[in-house]
């Protein structure tokens, strides 16, 4: 067996600590550190995930971006053309920290997911609105919010609460990422020259 940087012999370690610690004891520790290498594998490719998960979300938005309207046609193909080879490619990349759920979460994180999308839809139709929407969903999973923050939606709390843990944390750093995107969207064109 190779040896890398972080891999160990369980022969290694059962030798090397022979008169101090009984059999059992040497590989219950083994094992400690076996599992916490795991945890460290599962923080790295969830955030990996995550990276892409941004990435995709971005490149939606942007095929829904309402300044495309004003490319002529030709430039417009052009440049969905290119956000969609990027897509393609992004997806080519496959990450996969797999969380266990019950069936109930797995209904509960698919409801989110569609309010989510709803809300990547709507920043083309409606932005203000959909900006608004996505800061109570914000707030709807926040344990504070200040003064001038809209009031959570209750139905997409009740939604999130319904997922499991890990899929509660990605929701929050997706709906983040989302509120970012859109308020950086508000300034563009607010300081956009007026025709």
């Amino acid at each position: 067996m190779e040896v890398t940087e972080g891999a160990f012999s369980v022969e290694e370690a059962v030798e090397s600590d022979k008169t101090e610690m009984s059999l059992k004891d040497r590989l219950l520790s083994r094992l400690d550190q076996v599992e916490a290498h795991v945890e460290d594998l599962r923080k790295s490719a969830a955030h990996l995930e995550d990276k892409k998960d941004q990435i995709l979300t971005s490149l939606h938005a942007l095929r829904n971006f309402e300044s495309l309207n004003e490319f002529d046609e030709y430039d417009r193909e052009d440049i969905l053309r290119y956000v969609n080879q990027i897509s393609r490619r992004c997806k080519t990349v496959d990450v996969c920290v797999h969380t266990p759920r019950t069936e109930d979460q797995v209904d509960s994180l698919h409801q989110v997911n569609c309010l989510i999308d709803n809300l990547v839809v709507g920043i083309k139709d409606s932005p203000e609105p959909t900006r608004i929407r996505c800061m109570s969903y914000v707030s709807a999973c926040s344990s504070y919010s200040s003064e001038s923050d809209p009031p959570g939606d209750k139905a997409f709390e009740t939604a999130v609460l319904g997922c499991a843990l890990d899929d509660q944390k990605k929701i929050r750093q997706r709906l983040h990422g989302l509120l970012d995107y859109m308020t950086a969207e508000k300034w563009k064109q607010a300081i956009q020259p007026m025709d």
